[in-house]
């Protein structure tokens, strides 16, 4: 074996030398017919090797400031319109929030632009100022790799990863472009001018998309519209009825709303049925319970349900709707339908730039290392402290700019607007120019990341001084509401639209404030969470009957109210009348069937509830007790660290609640239960469910809640009963 190896080897070793010994006749008769050839031209010899390399030459030649230019258009356009496809993407297959507006259909391309043009802006200056610094190469390297970090930013990776692999990505594109020269210039200025008519054709139809609804709602219009009443439905974000004055709070928070009082009717004890934006708000808008909407945390409004707005549109009145939490209340939660103008998040430079992905990591990035408050991440509501970053928060002051701009610029049809004022919500800061009444302007970085950081602090870990001092926060932040609204109304008085107006301030929940340990909103079901505002103020030219002024309903204690009468003149209500207090308990849920009920489209557009109509005018001041349940429930709470997961919602799972009589029950999803005399105990400190005199409230409790839940109250009409007896038992548990 040792031999026959030894053997092949050397025949290898032979084999390759005659190779070489050929190559080099070959080489040397080339050489000779060359030599042989006077007219031979030897600087042809080099040419292929000179033509591979000239584009690592050009390279490194200076680039002009046109071609810089003309790149970062084209590939901020590019990266743009890629980063918009996966949003429309995530968004319509996996229903995914943006949080973003309806204009980000042109604002994700435009923002990619803008932030890839500055950058190309900065390199096409230092190109023109020192040329011999900017190669064509290094340009393009830093311009595409930029522009494609947006669309990479979109990927569930952390963002340094992205960072690195958007440089690695740019280096390969970036030397393939190079070698092409002018001609990719060429077609790059071609391409760009074809992506800027996309753009440009996209925010027409996002700024043409209002004209358009109005123009059908406008063929809805019928020959006495001009005569009905109008509705403005104004809500309150995160008020309780407790810190307003109004309800009889010891701080002096909304004289506006009891001036105004004087010649409504005010529910003492209305309740939401939801202890947070969007389930609440759907059931406002539907006549339903939480349970049927669907809407919750990232989940939008069933597109089956008919909504408030869609009913008044097909009847004849202009709609519109001006949004300041625009996560929980904005068009991604399906509550915009029916609305032909709908304004949640604002179109503004500082949105542009907030819609691209590469802010929005960005931002995220350096408030984890910096140890910046949550809330900064977020769009402008909550990040309402001036200066810490260029956001457009919408306070009550531009809600209301924005709906009397539109108000006045409209058609002669009735109208139904919507307003959102969102200021009493963490973090509890006001405009700089308002007054403050009970607290003052954080002055301190500590008081000012104490109020931005309100919602994950640990409030056990503060003292009362702190508590005080973000609750005088948030007591000052009602009284600037209740501002807005008297000013609000005055302007409509003054312009005479209060004549033919009804007006219904209400709010969505309410706000712990260290009340059976617990901080925030969408924690549990206690009434400083559901109990709730409600006015209804008249309009003025609606004749008073005789006996409307405090209506007898049955209070929590079950005992009458003290009935007085409004006095008038000439069949005009006097603004110095006592005004009308309903003190039985009422659910949000029966706005709806009120609201069609009062403007008189009867059999028109009907909603399930009940109309609360009657108690309002004086008309039907005793209606069946049964006949409205007075349920709350709380499903899927926000994924929010207000509590630390100490929140009975956390703890116990859902929770559904009913008002029985004096008595407040509430079932989790766990099989706990807790019962409250709120006769006795309106604070809902002592839990009556382990005590064996109670066990036939808590049995009829518990038929109550299921019997509600399941639409077996007389108020619901029988296609609603329909579709939930169509539904399987798993959909009533979730």
């Amino acid at each position: 074996m040792p031999a026959r190896m030894s053997t092949d080897g050397y025949r290898s070793r032979r084999g390759l030398k005659a190779a070489v010994r050929k190559l080099g006749d070959r080489l040397a008769s080339v050489r000779s017919i060359r030599a042989s050839d006077p007219t031979h031209d030897r600087s042809n010899d080099t040419t292929t090797i000179q033509n591979k390399y000239t584009s690592i030459v050009n390279d490194r030649d200076p680039v002009s400031s046109r071609f810089v230019l003309v790149v970062s258009v084209f590939a901020g356009l590019l990266a743009g319109f890629i980063e918009l496809f996966i949003d429309i993407f995530k968004k319509h297959f996996y229903n995914i929030y943006l949080i973003m507006g309806k204009h980000y259909i042109w604002m994700v391309p435009a923002g990619t632009l803008f932030t890839t043009l500055s950058v190309g802006l900065i390199v096409a200056a230092i190109a023109r100022l020192r040329p011999r610094l900017v190669s064509r190469a290094w340009a393009l390297w830093v311009i595409v790799s930029f522009a494609i970090l947006g669309p990479i930013s979109t990927a569930p990776m952390r963002f340094l990863a992205c960072v690195f692999l958007s440089i690695g990505l740019g280096r390969r594109i970036a030397s393939r472009i190079a070698r092409r020269g002018d001609r990719f210039e060429a077609f790059a200025l071609g391409a760009s001018i074809r992506m800027i008519g996309a753009l440009l054709i996209l925010i027409a139809f996002a700024f043409g998309e209002p004209a358009w609804r109005t123009a059908i709602g406008r063929a809805h219009r019928r020959a006495n519209d001009s005569k009905q009443p109008n509705v403005l439905f104004i809500v309150m974000d995160t008020v309780r009825a407790k810190n307003l004055s109004l309800y009889g709070y010891r701080r002096k928070t909304t004289p506006e709303l009891e001036r105004y009082a004087r010649t409504g009717a005010k529910f003492e004890n209305a309740l939401a049925t939801a202890p947070w934006t969007t389930p609440s708000h759907a059931s406002m808008f539907t006549g339903l319970w939480p349970t049927y909407t669907l809407a919750g945390w990232r989940k939008p409004l069933e597109r089956s349900k008919t909504t408030l707005a869609e009913a008044l549109n097909q009847n004849g009145r202009r709609t519109a709707g001006f949004v300041a939490n625009t996560i929980n209340c904005g068009h991604e939660t399906g509550l915009d339908r029916g609305f032909e103008r709908y304004e949640d998040y604002p179109v503004s430079y500082s949105e542009i730039l907030r819609s691209t992905s590469l802010y929005k990591r960005f931002v995220e990035f350096m408030r984890k290392r910096l140890d910046m408050p949550e809330c900064l991440r977020l769009p402008a509501e909550y990040a309402k402290y001036e200066g810490i970053f260029p956001w457009d928060y919408k306070n009550a002051e531009r809600i209301n700019r924005d709906f009397l701009d539109w108000e006045r610029s409209g058609d002669d049809r009735p109208f139904f607007a919507f307003l959102n004022y969102f200021d009493a919500h963490h973090p509890y800061l006001t405009p700089s120019g308002f007054d403050r009444r009970f607290g003052t302007n954080p002055k301190t970085r500590k008081e000012k990341r104490l109020l931005l950081g309100w919602w994950e602090i640990k409030k056990d870990e503060l003292s009362r001084e702190k508590i005080n001092f973000a609750l005088d926060s948030y007591d000052d932040c009602i009284a600037y509401m209740d501002e807005q609204i008297g000013v609000l109304l005055d302007e409509l008085d003054r312009r005479g639209v209060l004549e033919n107006t009804w007006v219904i301030v209400t709010s969505d929940h309410g706000e712990h404030w260290g009340e059976h340990g617990l901080f925030g909103h969408a924690a549990s079901l206690h009434r400083e969470e559901i109990h709730v505002p409600l006015l209804v103020l008249a309009p003025r030219s609606r004749d008073v009957p005789a006996q409307n002024a405090v209506a007898r309903g049955t209070d929590a204690q079950g005992s009458s109210s003290r009935a007085t009468r409004i006095e008038s003149r000439s069949g005009e209500r006097s603004r110095s009348a006592t005004g009308t207090t309903i003190t039985r308990p009422v659910t949000l849920r029966d706005l709806p069937a009120t609201i069609v009920d009062l403007i008189g489209l009867g059999d028109a557009a009907r909603f399930p509830g009940g109309s609360l109509a009657g108690l309002v005018t004086g008309e039907n001041p005793h209606p069946p007790r049964d006949a409205r349940p007075i349920l709350s429930e709380l499903h899927h709470p926000p994924d929010s660290p207000a509590n630390h997961g100490e929140s009975p919602v956390f703890m116990h799972g859902q929770i559904q609640s009913i008002i029985k009589n004096t008595y407040h029950y509430m079932k989790f999803g766990d099989g706990r239960e807790e019962l409250y005399d709120l006769s006795r105990d309106p604070g809902e400190l002592t839990d009556l469910s382990k005590q064996g005199d109670h066990k036939r409230v808590l049995a009829d409790c518990r038929a109550s809640l299921d019997r509600g839940l399941r639409g077996g109250s007389s108020d619901v009409p029988s296609e609603v009963d329909r579709s939930i007896a169509d539904r399987d038992e798993r959909g009533l548990q979730r």
